[in-house]
């Protein structure tokens, strides 16, 4: 699951693993009254030339001040603090190197003048402790505004959840700070199944309908702006009697605790119940439209030439409209039944990066400030680059059984897959095979996978300005498939890989290992053909309800004749007839007329670079194809 914060480090969604705060000496803290709501009144976009656009879309009409001086640091105890083992220099072997070196320690001081305290006491002893006792006060302010919970005596057959205070900083495009945040958040993990919640089931917005909606708005110039929702758990309500302690630094001294009548941060529930109460608001009190391929997603026809769709993200909201008189009007709809922020034009969304030529008619996604947190916190931003992720000569083998793991004790190989799985899930198909491969020695790896890792980190470091561009093409929906047949030494299945390109760029890719081992070439094509299929029915599906239909077969290319002739027709009876009847539903979708299944030549197929570590031209040219550019 991508971050749920425009910042990838904004850890203040629902954390219902908290770590106890610890004891801090009970104070009062004045709470002041909760600043209005500030708007920003965005301005019209410029003509644009005209395009060819669907029928009930019409062309859309189109002093600094000095810096306060910096707060007296506040006295430490004078101690002497090593860097964490994650910032520690690893040589190329994987080994750590005996030592802080210089740029570990460069880095550990960096991360700690830019991220977040973990907890109270933390904050307390910083030098920026002004800006997050404003923050707690104003998180405060808002729950007693909202009647969050009232102080009461705990019920003899009952238990208090604890709660602690979670900090983040909110960053704009370019990384800097614009905001100070922190969060009061339930222990939720002490919550009583069937006393304190029942269902906790929540739908998240999938980032292939977000590529979708940008692809879209690209092409036919939308407007695309961005609101957030001040405190949005805050305004669901509870089914729930839960108790919670008093918070840590704003405890009145007695013995009582918080009867919580609304679903706050860190319960089991709050998710849910904040997802049930958006969904009210937008579809009974607004008209909105819910739509099923992905239930965060959300559209309304104001008239027969102008639409709005809203994407929600927790408590991020993206709205597209056809113009912004439409876009401004679904804004003043809003306001009345949800305490919002105008962001105006977007810029980040969940951590994307989104820049847009309106003359040209483009828009690129990318993730260059995220890739360098991850550079910085695995040491490798000085590192030297290189042109692919993964070198095509090496071999990837299992871990012998003998090898003996105290070397790798301290090496973070899980949290570097971690770090870069979010990149290659949302705008860096060109790393996923890598990532794939490497993520199935996350339990056992060895030096030489520790060093294919940091070669992924290498590539990163030389291609952190790569994004995908939207707008070089038309709305028709195109898709590759591959396979590489028996890649793995260690259990001989393949891997699977597939992408669907609108717009002139990626909406949605996969690489992955197929659950069955291969008897053939054609039989690997054939299971990655179902794989990809199965997307191609979403999408399209995706696509319908937002009121795009398509009214011809999708095409997804395959260079494989055989796998080919065996979708249309039962062919190779004695070579086939093991093949799960699962995946012959791909005939079905031929015969509907839903899908096409073209030839492409091996070195056109855009898909290989989803199976593969290609040599360097190759895997150049199918980035370029995915709508990979530098910027």
């Amino acid at each position: 699951m991508p971050p749920s914060t425009t910042d990838p480090a904004d850890a203040i969604k629902p954390a219902t693993a908290a770590i106890k705060e610890p004891s801090t000496p009970a104070t009062i803290l004045p709470v002041p009254p909760t600043p209005a709501t500030i708007f920003h009144t965005p301005k019209s976009s410029p003509a644009t030339p005209a395009i060819n656009r669907p029928s009930f879309i019409p062309v859309p009409s189109k002093s600094a001040s000095k810096p306060a001086p910096a707060p007296a640091p506040i006295p430490r105890p004078s101690r002497t603090t090593a860097p964490r083992i994650n910032y520690k220099h690893y040589g190329k072997t994987g080994q750590r190197v005996p030592g802080p070196a210089p740029e570990a320690n460069l880095c550990f001081l960096a991360e700690l003048g830019h991220d977040a305290p973990q907890t109270l006491a933390e904050a307390q002893a910083r030098s920026d402790w002004p800006e997050w006792e404003s923050a707690m006060k104003a998180e405060m302010s808002q729950l007693h505004q909202l009647h969050t919970y009232s102080l009461e005596d705990l019920p003899s057959d009952r238990k208090a959840v604890g709660c602690r205070w979670v900090f983040a900083v909110k960053r704009d495009a370019d990384g800097k700070i614009i905001k100070y945040k922190a969060r009061l958040v339930a222990q939720g993990f002490s919550q009583i199944p069937g006393q304190d919640f029942s269902a906790t089931f929540a739908p998240v917005m999938r980032l292939e309908s977000f590529r979708a909606l940008l692809a879209i708005a690209a092409v036919l110039d939308w407007e695309i702006h961005q609101m957030d929702v001040v405190g949005a758990y805050l305004n669901s309500d509870l089914d729930e009697s839960i108790f919670m302690k008093q918070p840590p630094g704003f405890s009145d001294g007695t013995s009582r605790v918080c009867h919580l009548f609304k679903a706050i941060y860190g319960l089991k529930q709050a998710g849910r119940a904040w997802n049930i109460k958006f969904n009210r608001i937008f579809v009974e009190t607004l008209s909105y439209t819910r739509i099923h391929p992905d239930y965060c997603v959300y559209i309304k026809t104001f008239t027969d030439s102008d639409l709005v769709i809203v994407i929600i993200h927790v408590d991020d909201m993206a709205l597209l409209g056809t113009t912004i008189t439409i876009i401004n009007r679904a804004k003043d709809e809003i306001r009345p039944h949800l305490n919002v922020t105008d962001l105006g034009e977007i810029q980040t969304f969940v951590g994307l990066k989104i820049t847009r030529d309106r003359s040209a008619h483009t828009l690129t996604i990318s993730q260059p400030h995220y890739i360098d947190v991850v550079l910085q916190r695995f040491n490798m931003e000085a590192s030297h680059p290189v042109s692919t992720p993964l070198d095509p000569t090496s071999k990837l083998e299992p871990t012998p059984s003998d090898f003996d793991q105290s070397s790798m004790t301290n090496i973070p190989y899980q949290a570097a897959i971690g770090s870069l799985m979010y990149a290659a899930v949302a705008t860096r198909p060109d790393i996923s095979f890598a990532v794939q491969a490497l993520s199935q020695f996350n339990t056992n790896p060895s030096p030489v996978h520790w060093t294919a890792v940091k070669h992924v980190l290498r590539y990163l470091n030389g291609t952190r300005t790569l994004g995908i561009t939207y707008g070089n093409g038309t709305l028709d929906l195109i898709g590759y498939t591959d396979a590489d047949w028996a890649q793995s030494t260690a259990d001989r299945r393949s891997v699977s890989g597939y992408t669907f390109l609108l717009s002139g760029g990626a909406i949605s890719w996969s690489s992955k290992k197929q659950p069955t081992v291969a008897l053939s070439t054609m039989e690997a094509e054939y299971l990655a053909l179902a794989h990809a299929t199965k997307e191609a029915i979403w999408l399209r599906s995706l696509l319908d309800n937002l009121h795009f239909p398509i009214d011809h077969a999708t095409p997804i290319n395959c260079d494989n004749q055989s796998a080919i002739a065996f979708a249309h027709d039962h062919q190779f009876h004695a070579r086939s007839k093991h093949i799960d009847i699962r995946h012959h539903f791909i005939r079905q979708h031929i015969s509907d007329k839903e899908i096409v299944v073209p030839h492409v030549a091996t070195q056109d197929n855009v898909a290989d670079v989803l199976t593969k570590a290609l040599p360097r031209d190759a895997h150049t040219r199918h980035s370029q194809s995915l709508g990979l550019s530098a910027h």
